[in-house]
């Protein structure tokens, strides 16, 4: 993890203004960073942890906020939606520093960015104004990723690299001693119990969310994953007999 991501920007937004987002980061480049806010938004426990650290669902919770608005009680409101967009870009860098090796950042040319925060122009504009000079920001659409399907993307690849027994991870990124296979695939027995039937309801909902015809229209099949989901699910979803109960050889995918 890298930090706070939208987080932070949110939540102030939700507590200061009523609203769930800052909507193109307008409200916050209508402010100024704060030096000392974001010192103290630097300073959070998260950072003290050994790295590859990660963050906790408290770390950055609605007390948290709550208490930072109180320690700034002069602070004008769009100048913490301003600060919050500059903690995020300073984390994100402080990470890379932390987890890259130098000589790799310096012949980094180009860094992909994906996910919600993209559409948030200050937060784009203040990464890019704390990456090294030779290092230009750009968004993953650029490379065929569309930047808001990244999750889709990452979660149909570990379900793909789990059933064909490839290697999820990436040492260099996580600090792992080795390269593994993620997640867990569990065969079915011949009669499976019936208390054991909700779960294999349970796939039978997630190959139905996957389906294609669940696909946004906007959204490309193949970059979207529900494609492949459904071919992974009907694999793994089993056949029952006429008794309801699952044939043997088939199986259900946990992946955690």
């Amino acid at each position: 993890d890298t930090g706070p991501g939208n987080v932070v920007c949110n939540y102030l937004c939700e507590q200061l203004y009523g609203l769930p987002y800052d909507r193109d980061g307008a409200i916050a480049a209508s402010g100024k960073v704060d030096s000392a806010l974001l010192a103290h938004f630097m300073s959070h426990p998260f950072f003290d942890r050994p790295v590859p650290r990660s963050g906790w669902s408290q770390d950055y919770n609605h007390a948290y906020i709550t208490s930072v608005i109180e320690k700034f009680p002069r602070l004008a409101k769009e100048d913490f939606l301003a600060t919050a967009c500059a903690f995020t870009a300073s984390a994100i860098v402080r990470s890379m520093k932390e987890n890259v090796p130098e000589e790799i950042i310096a012949q980094t040319r180009v860094i992909y960015a994906s996910g919600g925060g993209v559409r948030n122009p200050q937060i784009m504009k203040q990464l890019q104004a704390r990456l090294p000079e030779n290092i230009r920001l750009a968004v993953s659409d650029e490379i065929g990723i569309p930047a808001a399907y990244k999750e889709a993307v990452k979660f149909a690849t570990l379900a793909y690299s789990t059933i064909h027994c490839i290697p999820g991870n990436i040492p260099a990124a996580g600090h792992a001693s080795q390269y593994a296979i993620l997640g867990k695939i569990a065969l079915a027995p011949r009669n499976i119990p019936k208390h054991t039937f909700y779960y294999i309801t349970f796939l039978s909902s997630l190959k139905s969310f996957f389906s294609p015809r669940k696909t946004p229209r906007k959204a490309p099949r193949r970059i979207y994953g529900g494609e492949l989901f459904a071919q992974l699910l009907h694999t793994i979803d089993g056949r029952r007999n006429a008794h309801g109960r699952m044939e043997s050889g088939d199986a259900a995918l946990s992946v955690p």
